[in-house]
């Protein structure tokens, strides 16, 4: 049997924003998984670095993925300061 080795491919600041990049990575057919999304409830139980991350699972995918989300980010920019409504801005 295999393993699969997942690559840590995004660190949001919450929930949400992790969700969307998700989310965004699925419509274009690459598999990725969160992890560390309910962590927050343990704030000052754990180490201060429990923001959720999104994880890719298929390694050829890499280099597509953050390709993807370097765009999905950069037009998030470009809404923030065309004073649209901003969905997310951080890497």
């Amino acid at each position: 049997m295999s393993r699969v080795a997942m690559q840590r491919l995004y660190t949001a600041r919450d929930r949400i924003e992790a969700q969307l990049v998700h989310d965004h990575l699925d419509r274009h057919l690459i598999r990725t998984t969160i992890l560390g999304d309910y962590l927050a409830g343990a704030i000052g139980e754990l180490p201060a670095d429990l923001s959720p991350s999104v994880w890719l699972i298929d390694d050829e995918d890499l280099g597509r993925a953050r390709d993807l989300i370097d765009r999905f980010l950069a037009e998030q920019t470009t809404r923030l300061n065309d004073g649209e409504p901003l969905s997310l801005i951080h890497i």
